[in-house]
């Protein structure tokens, strides 16, 4: 049975500067399907890039190529980011139904979490 390949993701973001959104464009071209004009309409509504299913190389590659401007990368592995997804995510322990976000009882079966604390705003002053 074959190896399955380790695959990388590269983040890079705070692309502000319009010098930096072309060097960015440079860099991750040859890794995206957008093209150019695609890409710096994309810059127009974020400031954040994920390049996906990377080698460790290439993702290596990127970052060392982008170290002379002022953008913030990270290198992560496909596990890290399913482990990331998972930990953000609350499966009720009686139906398995996976909540959104932190709540105090399941809306499936009404099951309440024993160990939630509601945080109210008179808490927080």
């Amino acid at each position: 049975m074959a190896k399955k390949k380790d695959l990388y993701y590269v983040e890079i973001t705070d692309i502000i500067e319009p010098e930096q959104e072309d060097k960015v464009i440079e860099v991750v071209n040859s890794y995206v399907k957008k093209g150019y004009q695609e890409m710096k309409d994309y810059f127009q509504q974020t400031d954040t890039l994920q390049v996906k299913k990377l080698s460790k190389e290439d993702a290596e590659g990127i970052v060392s190529e982008l170290e002379g401007i002022e953008v913030i990368t990270k290198i992560y592995s496909h596990e890290d980011k399913i482990k990331e997804a998972q930990s953000n995510k609350i499966r009720c322990p009686r139906c398995g139904y996976v909540l959104e976000y932190p709540d105090w009882r399941c809306p499936e079966c009404y099951y309440e979490f024993p160990d939630y604390e509601y945080v109210d705003d008179d808490d927080l002053e």
